[in-house]
């Protein structure tokens, strides 16, 4: 969620264009991470089950097999209804209209006439940066009216597609998993 409403939230003007930067840097680098340790995850179950080829339950304990698999299933289908809903909330999402929202802050720091004057020292800038905080206490809402339709078929082929595929590899490979324990 926060891949896709942050950056919409950002505003180069008031955050400045390294704050951006760094912003649109982490939220990519955590979602690859994300990714990559999911598939870590399913590749050792893989490789488990493939060690257990052969140590399969005997047919006289088969509905506990069967009941094993629907409680995984269960779980696994509440995962890829998650997704399903991720996107279905991205699909009916307002796209962005042609006049540019107004927006009073970014998405770390506050428009505020005293961030836009330059000051010279660092005392001074960190002195107008602690006056902005404690005088003014802006409620920002963060909102996705600024998703425009090639932000939201990015979000859906980098965060919503990748989420259900690895869901259903997870779900093949699970099952496979419990099917081979002797447990």
């Amino acid at each position: 969620g926060l891949f896709i409403a942050e950056p919409l939230q950002l505003n180069t003007q008031v955050d400045g264009h390294l704050i951006v930067a760094l912003v649109m840097f982490r939220l990519c680098f955590f979602v690859v991470i994300n990714y990559i340790i999911q598939m870590l995850y399913v590749g050792r179950i893989n490789k488990l089950a493939m060690d257990l080829e052969g140590n399969q339950c005997e047919n006289a304990h088969m509905y506990m097999q069967l009941v094993c698999v629907f409680v995984f299933n269960t779980s696994i289908f509440k995962e890829l209804r998650d997704a399903l809903n991720l996107a279905h909330v991205l699909i009916r999402a307002p796209v962005e209209q042609d006049q540019p929202i107004n927006s009073e802050h970014g998405a770390v720091l506050l428009a505020h006439q005293d961030h836009l004057e330059r000051k010279s020292g660092f005392v001074d800038q960190f002195s107008t940066w602690q006056k902005s905080r404690s005088e003014f206490n802006i409620e920002r809402k963060w909102t996705l009216f600024a998703m425009s339709k090639r932000w939201k078929m990015g979000c859906l082929l980098l965060l919503v597609f990748p989420r259900i595929m690895v869901t259903l590899l997870l779900t093949k490979v699970g099952t496979n998993f419990i099917v081979r324990a002797s447990e």
